[in-house]
């Protein structure tokens, strides 16, 4: 069409594919390219539309997601003429070799084809080889260990933050005092001296040089990294993730799991403090409503006090101009 905006003509679309059939109605309210596209995207289809604009004028692409199980078929009745619709591409399956071996997968993000390893096919090249080498390994393992430390520094700066105690008058933080949080911040303080695997020469953050500062934040010995890394650079990478995770082969996140587990279980730091802090709540609650309850009760007895204070008042006032009119009396007969 010349534009987005131009009208398309008043129509119904239905898309077919694995998940059903999708009715997409345009009518007077989106009768565009533009309303074309935002209700095909909201048809929940699996379908997704963008509007391509050149000197030309402006087209709408359709797209499903990769492999052929997600191929669609579009079918349009109730205007005349039909749009003219043409097949850019159908829908495919990426086929790759490994070692031989042919694997075919309905995504161009392959997994399980080496174990460990994510392929991610960017183009198609029939009878390309490629060869897969760890010549890139060391830089992967060091960014691993410096971006964990990063994120648990931060972690452990605000858990510092928030338990500092008040010294000199000064107001501490909120978690101050909490048992729940010193327990989260001792089981972290350890994460350096766990065993994450048993076999090799590296089992533990502390001996490829990762070690635990005085305000519990981590730091790295770059040199020792180093070192490990060009002695066996597999061997970290594997203590830290593991190809296959066991009771004895844990790794970096199966340490931090064991920590969560252990926090949030029934009788763990977390659970506790949450119930703690729980019965704090309902307490607070509960002295609220006696609070509430007992201003009320005073209200109504200050109102039934007031009320026998303005009958008294009234009393003394009708005896006061009694008195007085006698006192009249007298100096009239006087």
């Amino acid at each position: 069409f010349a534009s987005a905006s131009d009208p398309v003509g008043e129509r119904t679309l239905t898309i077919n594919n694995s998940g059903g059939s999708f009715d997409v109605v345009i009518d007077s309210a989106n009768n565009s390219l533009t309303g074309m596209r935002d209700a095909i995207n909201a048809s929940n289809s699996g379908v997704t539309a963008i509007i391509v604009t050149d000197n030309a004028g402006a087209r709408l692409v359709m797209e499903a997601q990769e492999g052929v199980d997600n191929a669609f078929t579009l079918t349009q009745s109730g205007a005349s003429p039909a749009m003219n619709l043409t097949n850019i591409d159908v829908a495919a399956n990426s086929i790759i070799n490994v070692d031989g071996i042919q694997l075919t997968n309905g995504s161009n993000n392959v997994t399980g084809a080496i174990p460990g390893v994510q392929i991610s096919l960017l183009a198609a090249e029939p009878g390309t080889q490629f060869t897969i080498n760890g010549d890139s390994e060391p830089l992967d393992v060091k960014g691993l260990v410096t971006e964990f430390v990063t994120a648990y520094n931060e972690l452990r700066s605000s858990l510092n933050d928030a338990t500092a105690p008040g010294l000199a008058g000064g107001n501490g933080g909120p978690l101050a005092g909490d048992r729940g949080a010193r327990e989260v911040m001792r089981k972290l303080s350890q994460l350096t001296s766990t065993q994450l695997t048993d076999v090799g020469d590296f089992k533990t953050l502390a001996d490829i040089g990762v070690r635990t500062e005085n305000d519990g934040t981590l730091s790295v010995d770059n040199v020792r990294l180093d070192a490990a890394i060009a002695l066996d650079s597999g061997a970290v990478k594997l203590m830290l993730e593991p190809a296959v995770a066991t009771e004895t082969q844990i790794g970096l996140s199966g340490a931090l799991d064991a920590i969560s587990t252990a926090l949030n279980d029934d009788s763990g730091a977390l659970a506790v403090a949450q119930d703690r802090l729980e019965a704090i709540r309902e307490t607070i609650a509960e002295s609220r409503e006696k609070i509430n309850e007992d201003g009320e009760k005073l209200r109504e007895q200050l109102e039934t006090t007031f009320a026998g204070l303005e009958r008294q008042l009234s009393i003394l006032r009708s005896t006061q101009s009694y008195v007085e009119q006698q006192f009249a009396s007298f100096n009239d007969n006087n």
